[in-house]
């Protein structure tokens, strides 16, 4: 991510490369908790977990949303032209 930053002309595949490298990023940290929760090493109950799971969910969503748009603009598929 930091070397991504440092180039001067982004395109819109670098746009989605960074933003599903955030989003990755999150669903880890994400995954971590919900782990340390599940083992009980942080304190939680039923709905904390449920809570963890259902952030998982939503964020393993958005990262092949993510994910598919850098694949869909590194291999210039008409679906990443811009629809303006």
């Amino acid at each position: 991510m930091r070397s991504s930053l440092q180039i001067k002309r982004h395109t819109r595949q670098h746009y989605w490369f960074n933003v599903s490298l955030i989003v990755q990023a999150t669903y880890l940290f994400l995954d971590g908790t919900r782990t340390l929760i599940m083992s009980h090493i942080l304190p939680s109950n039923e709905a904390l977990v449920n809570f963890a799971s259902l952030c998982l969910a939503i964020t393993l969503n958005i990262l092949s949303y993510t994910t598919l748009m850098f694949v869909a603009h590194k291999i210039e598929l008409p679906l990443a032209e811009d629809k303006r």
